[in-house]
């Protein structure tokens, strides 16, 4: 499935942020986004270690958006990857959470456990 690019300003997605500084803390607070494709391209992207493009094989240019920021420091965030063929993909980091982009939690397993089934369907 993919999904529409974000509408930008000139300061990007993330300059939209409130800021609560009542009792001597600060907090940052934004929102997260989503572009492009969000779909099987994009886990096997993360699969193969998020260098090349999962359509055309080349190479792929990331940057970074943060999004806001928890009073004990935790960030979180919006990573984007672009190709020069026009594929284009994100993923949501957390700093806090057990995995940093927490929407992959469970590809690694799952692709672990396809590999332990096509071996064992190998040896049969």
């Amino acid at each position: 499935q993919t999904f529409p690019a974000p509408q930008l300003d000139k300061r990007g997605p993330c300059s939209e942020v409130r800021e609560n500084t009542s009792r001597s803390e600060m907090v940052s607070l934004g929102q997260q986004y989503s572009i492009g494709d969000q779909g099987e391209e994009k886990k096997n992207f993360y699969l193969s270690g998020m260098s090349k493009c999962p359509r055309c094989g080349n190479g792929t240019r990331s940057s970074s958006c943060s999004a806001g920021c928890r009073m004990n420091g935790d960030a979180y965030g919006t990573d984007e990857f672009h190709c020069s063929c026009g594929w284009s993909t994100s993923f949501q980091w957390d700093e806090a959470s057990d995995t940093y982009y927490y929407e992959t939690s469970g590809w690694q397993k799952e692709q672990q456990r396809l590999r332990e089934s096509q071996s064992a369907a190998t040896k049969a």
